[in-house]
């Protein structure tokens, strides 16, 4: 749920459960229902300023879901990409056993070596995968902390822009 699918539906709702928490710390529902609760809470719970801010904030915040959405497409193409190039490649190498058969040996016993090879191989592969995942990982990690440098830095300018001081 880090990304909803409609982040203004997610925050009127979110501000809608603030209201009700807010309410109910107010006014103990008795007896009588929520009628005298609702009778006391005044209908601008939340201000038009306030609406229009989330509505600013989940218009910001759908546009950034959008991008993140087109950056990962880009990469799965890129991605699925490389992985055609690679089985291409795999496909491409002759297949011949490693092992002749020793005298004596069953074609099971040579075929059984050359499974236990490809599995070990795999798992070569595999690990290599996952250091891969890893430095992209900390790659992007690293990109994150320099964008969000670059914004702080260009706010500062702004800020002492804004306030007549020529920007260092």
């Amino acid at each position: 749920k880090d990304n909803p699918a409609d982040p203004y539906a997610f925050l009127q709702r979110h501000v809608s459960q603030r209201m009700v928490r807010e309410v109910s710390k107010k006014a103990k529902v008795q007896d009588g229902g929520l009628d005298p609760v609702l009778e006391q809470t005044e209908a601008s719970a939340v201000s038009t300023d306030e609406l229009a801010a989330l509505a600013s904030e989940a218009a910001m915040a759908r546009e950034q879901l959008k991008e993140d959405n087109r950056r990962l497409k880009a990469m799965t193409t890129e991605m699925k990409k490389r992985l055609g190039v690679a089985t291409a490649e795999v496909h491409s190498v002759p297949a011949s056993p490693t092992h002749q058969a020793c005298p004596g040996e069953s074609p099971q016993a040579v075929a059984y070596r050359e499974i236990a090879k490809m599995q070990d191989e795999v798992m070569r592969v595999a690990r290599e995968n996952g250091k891969l995942v890893e430095e992209m990982s900390q790659m992007r990690a690293k990109m994150d902390e320099a964008r969000d440098e670059i914004e702080m830095l260009e706010r500062m300018e702004q800020q002492q822009g804004s306030e007549g001081n020529p920007p260092t």
